[in-house]
């Protein structure tokens, strides 16, 4: 009851909550058990929290994972570029093997 009070006619400063749970962490360990398990906005607003670090963890990589395939797919498509060149001046496909880093394979379906 006591702490329906407080999570409804308590506005606690963001000063407030730090004195509030620097004397919750000096409580004996099994009162600190029983308030944590109290109902209360600081779960609520750790939740909140929690689910937007990780939406913003999630965007963070799959922007990072964007930009390592964007490049992969960029050094692959400048080493296919490469290779027809080489073609062009007569190179066997060993060499331009050698120097583009494509199979023989990837290189003979380039000259089809």
């Amino acid at each position: 009851m006591i702490n329906g009070f407080f999570e409804t006619y308590l506005n606690l400063t963001d000063n407030e909550v730090d004195q509030l749970m620097k004397k919750v962490h000096a409580l004996p360990k099994d009162e600190q058990e029983q308030v944590i398990k109290w109902p209360n906005s600081f779960y609520d607003r750790g939740v909140r929290k929690g689910k937007a670090e990780g939406v913003a963890q999630g965007k963070a990589l799959g922007k990072a994972e964007g930009i390592t395939q964007g490049i992969a797919q960029g050094i692959a498509e400048a080493q296919k570029e490469m290779a027809l060149r080489m073609f062009q001046k007569q190179m066997e496909s060993r060499t331009i093997s050698e120097l583009t880093g494509l199979s023989i394979e990837e290189i003979i379906k380039l000259k089809e």
